[in-house]
């Protein structure tokens, strides 16, 4: 395993449901959204939803790297540092939650427009607020900070890719 860059981000910045996530995606990436301590996590951090939010969180990540304008890069799991991809997703889906709260949609559009490189469909922009829903039910509140937001990205035909 590579020591993080001077500047990454960490997992150990990122709040537990950002860090959530980003376990999450890195477990579907690998095609292991079926891990019993990553199922049991979400048991019980999201309660009766925890399946439901999975399924979506799954559904949504797979949706995006299908959709993409280039491959997702994720870490492995266990490894410290926090990609550009996994940090675009988090942030995606705290703008989805402000959007359910301020009913602006702008931000979401933006940031999930960068993640795919394109102006995102409807499926995505439902899917993404799907999950922040669900979130928010299981008293799960994302921070509308910087991270990912302003995330470049080169064209990539490949969906999906494992970083260090």
């Amino acid at each position: 395993m590579q020591s993080p860059a001077a500047g990454a981000a960490l997992l150990q910045d990122l709040s537990r449901p950002e860090h959530l996530l980003v376990w999450a995606m890195r477990a579907i990436a690998l095609g292991h959204e079926d891990c019993p301590t990553l199922v049991n996590t979400f048991r019980r951090v999201c309660g009766a939803r925890a399946e439901q939010t999975l399924q979506a969180y799954g559904v949504f990540i797979k949706y995006v790297a299908m959709t993409s304008r280039q491959r997702l890069g994720v870490h492995v799991p266990g490894c410290p540092c926090v990609g550009g991809d996994e940090a675009a997703v988090v942030s995606v889906i705290a703008a989805a939650q402000s959007s359910l709260h301020d009913l602006d949609e702008a931000p979401l559009r933006a940031r999930l427009g960068g993640l795919v490189g394109r102006e995102p469909d409807g499926a995505l922009l439902f899917a993404a607020q799907s999950i922040a829903r669900l979130l928010a039910a299981s008293g799960l509140t994302l921070p509308l900070s910087a991270i990912g937001a302003d995330e470049g990205r080169a064209p990539d035909a490949s969906p999906m890719r494992v970083l260090h």
